[in-house]
């Protein structure tokens, strides 16, 4: 194999893993493989999430970012119902929680352990979610479409028992019980995304260039291990 073919072959590595990982999600996505959220049924715990961040850790941010950008179009391409506004609102909760998990990975080391290591990403990238999608949520319901959605929100409110009136107490109530799935949601991506990775890890089947968050640990011990030393010499 020539130097040229070598530098080469990661990338299609990793093209052709993003390849996979968006596909997984979008079929996942087609296949209606999701789960009501009883207080809001039209809120889905949507198990093609996963796929998303696993590509975060396994790529990167720009892989991650890649993957769900594919999935945010093939959403848009299957929606029977609310095209556009669903999907881009699946994408931002997505991308808020990969950035939520961009910060987490800045405090990880192959020094601690795995759960550890979960803990930072898990609670940076709920924290995220929750902080980005929190206003995001109110202006949908009560500035940009409030005569679509205040309405079919008080209905689903009415359903689980609770009256309100007011445009603003209905939209303000909406955006709380959205914030708590996306809390929900955040944890069963997160954790489902860092079962697979730990798995293919321990399997062994993971490079370099196929293991972004461990390359995060690795260079974040380094630093740690180098900024000890300096500590240690002599002024």
């Amino acid at each position: 194999m020539t130097t040229l073919q070598k530098q080469k072959r990661p990338d299609t590595r990793r093209i052709s893993l993003a390849a996979v990982l968006a596909a997984s999600a979008a079929l996942i996505s087609i296949s209606g493989l999701s789960v009501p959220f009883p207080l809001m049924p039209f809120l889905r715990f949507d198990a093609a999430e996963i796929p998303d961040a696993l590509a975060f850790l396994l790529l990167g941010p720009s892989g991650g970012l890649a993957v769900t950008t594919i999935h945010w179009l093939m959403l848009n391409l299957s929606a029977s119902f609310d095209p556009v506004i669903g999907p881009t609102m699946k994408f931002m909760a997505v991308f808020a929680t990969m950035l939520g998990m961009y910060i987490g990975s800045l405090f990880v080391s192959s020094n601690f352990s795995s759960r550890r290591n979960y803990s930072y990403l898990l609670v940076w990238g709920t924290i995220l979610r929750f902080i980005i999608m929190i206003p995001v949520t109110f202006v949908l319901y009560y500035i940009i479409f409030p005569s679509t959605y205040l309405s079919f929100a008080s209905q689903a409110l009415r359903a689980i028992g609770i009256d309100v009136t007011g445009a603003l107490a209905i939209a303000i109530i909406v955006t709380l019980i959205t914030g708590l799935f996306n809390i929900i949601h955040a944890i069963i991506t997160i954790t489902g995304s860092w079962i697979i990775y730990r798995g293919v890890q321990k399997s062994g089947a993971l490079n370099y260039s196929l293991n972004w968050i461990g390359g995060q640990m690795k260079m974040q011990y380094s630093s740690k291990e180098i900024d000890g030393r300096d500590s240690e010499k002599p002024a």
